[in-house]
């Protein structure tokens, strides 16, 4: 193989490839799925090609409606497409493009639509407040071109279809949720490093998802509280973990933290495990023993 029979293979292609692979392999887990994850992909792209335009042009503001229109003809022409602003009113931006980045295996694929229309109107909502998005023409329906309408007031768009975006995904809620990451790692790296004694590992906690993301500002609010919580999932989800970051930033952060598993405690020995008993108290019992409340009491 010559490097000459690689010569269109760039990095460009290769991502376009790529994409359109995992799009396939999406679709297999059903029509759902697959507008999920072309969502999700599109928003969190959405917001690093806002960051780096920002830090290119030395940004920090809300982009106005001419700095919008740069950066999104911006993101698709630099990546093969041929995007030009079709016009521009006080609440409406109207783009039309002649050449899909993908190609002709958009074709196949009419859903990456969805990707544009999400990297558009999530750049949108979040500069402007709002946004829907109407992809009036596209390549993938055989419509020889694309022309896409970003609306940036909900009466703009009222009664046009098209997918609305709202402002409830800003740029600083990833800046809040690493904050909150620290925040909780600290608390239990401060609970574990306190206490030479025991040789704990720090534990680590990676979370990415939106689900997870959730999950950790519900433990900074119920933390500092002396509220009963009740912590479910699948064995190996990190049961254990949240619990021991919730204990870490709670007013008990220095007392000991018994982790219990109940399936390992016979039945018959369950109460004298939980509550402790004194000598005594029936045969075999030869010295006091403290239960587990006993003991996180501390």
């Amino acid at each position: 193989m010559t490097q000459d029979s690689l010569a269109e293979l760039s990095p460009i292609f290769f991502l376009q490839t790529f994409i359109l692979e995992l799009m396939h392999a999406s679709e297999q887990q059903g029509q759902q799925h697959c507008e999920q994850l072309i969502e999700h992909i599109a928003k969190t792209a959405g917001c690093f090609f806002e960051k780096t335009y920002r830090s290119n042009t030395d940004n920090n503001d809300l982009l106005d409606k001419d700095q919008y229109i740069e950066l999104i003809l911006g993101l698709k022409n630099n990546i093969g497409g041929k995007f030009s602003l079709a016009s521009s009113t006080a609440d409406c931006i109207t783009v039309s493009n002649s050449c899909c980045p993908f190609g002709e295996r958009v074709n196949n694929f009419p859903e990456l639509c969805r990707m544009t229309s999400s990297v558009f109107g999530g750049i949108a909502a979040r500069n402007f407040g709002y946004a829907k998005v109407e992809i009036k023409k596209s390549i993938a329906r055989n419509d020889g071109c694309c022309e896409v309408s970003i609306y940036t007031h909900p009466k703009a768009g009222q009664y046009q279809p098209g997918m609305e975006y709202t402002d409830t995904t800003p740029v600083k809620e990833t800046q809040d949720m690493n904050a909150l990451h620290t925040r909780i790692e600290s608390s239990l790296q401060n609970l574990w490093c306190t206490r030479p004694a025991k040789k704990h590992q720090t534990p680590a906690i990676v979370a990415k998802s939106p689900s997870m993301q959730k999950i950790l500002q519900s433990i900074e609010i119920i933390a500092p509280t002396s509220a009963t919580v009740l912590i479910q999932g699948q064995t190996g989800v990190g049961k254990e973990l949240i619990a021991s970051a919730i204990h870490a930033m709670s007013l008990r952060s220095q007392k000991p933290f018994m982790a219990i598993n109940c399936g390992a405690i016979p039945e018959s020995l369950l109460e004298s495990a939980l509550f402790g008993h004194e000598k005594g108290a029936f045969t075999g019992a030869i010295e006091v023993h403290q239960g587990y409340f006993e003991r996180a009491e501390g």
